[in-house]
């Protein structure tokens, strides 16, 4: 009888062992189970902001950074209005400087073209009909070569004062070494002399 009393005890003993090793397991793997959902979790948010970050990247978008006036940064809305703002404004410069043109061009034809003005007239109206075309030409150039150093707008103007650039960097705030890139190109595409130079940071 005591015999089969110690069977049963040691029965029971092994039989809550076993109980206790399986809620071990199922509890470390219901741990590892979560850590392997969140960690899948957090590698799909770390991979779609990559991916977002990327896209931008890519997309060569320049965000400047507007200040409202408690110094808090401006919305993205904001943001994007600025960035239309900036691409009308070297549309309509563009535009006011080929009407300019236009208007000087036209009287300066009228000059060529009277019977009653002298040779000379004549002569230095062609002559300036000429290096109309020739610095609509060169303006254009230097835009093209301004653009393709990296600057996402430009616009220049050639009078007998020097030349005038207007540029959009990528990142507000013009350097430097920005200056001096859209320098080297003014100085190769028109001979003029650097302290001729003007280079403006659309604002």
């Amino acid at each position: 009888m005591h015999i089969k009393k110690n069977g049963a005890v040691i029965s029971v003993i092994v039989l809550l062992l076993c109980v206790a090793v399986y809620l071990n397991w199922s509890y470390s793997r219901s741990e590892g189970e979560d850590a392997a959902v969140n960690g899948e979790q957090t590698g799909v948010q770390d991979a779609a902001r990559l991916a977002s970050d990327q896209d931008r990247l890519e997309e060569g978008q320049w965000v400047i950074e507007l200040a409202q006036e408690n110094g808090t940064p401006a919305s993205a809305d904001a943001a994007n209005d600025r960035l239309e703002e900036l691409g009308a404004y070297f549309d309509q410069t563009r535009l006011e400087r080929q009407t300019s043109r236009d208007q000087e061009l036209s009287l300066l034809k009228e000059t060529a073209a009277r019977e009653d003005v002298s040779e000379e007239a004549k002569a230095s109206a062609e002559a300036q009909i000429a290096a109309i075309a020739a610095n609509s030409v060169t303006e254009s150039r230097i835009e093209s070569l301004v653009t393709a150093k990296g600057f996402l707008e430009c616009v220049a103007m050639i009078s007998d004062a020097g030349v005038s650039v207007v540029v959009l960097p990528e990142i507000a705030g013009l350097q430097a070494s920005d200056v001096a890139k859209v320098k080297d190109i003014v100085i190769q595409e028109t001979g003029v002399s650097a302290d001729m130079i003007r280079v403006i940071e659309s604002q």
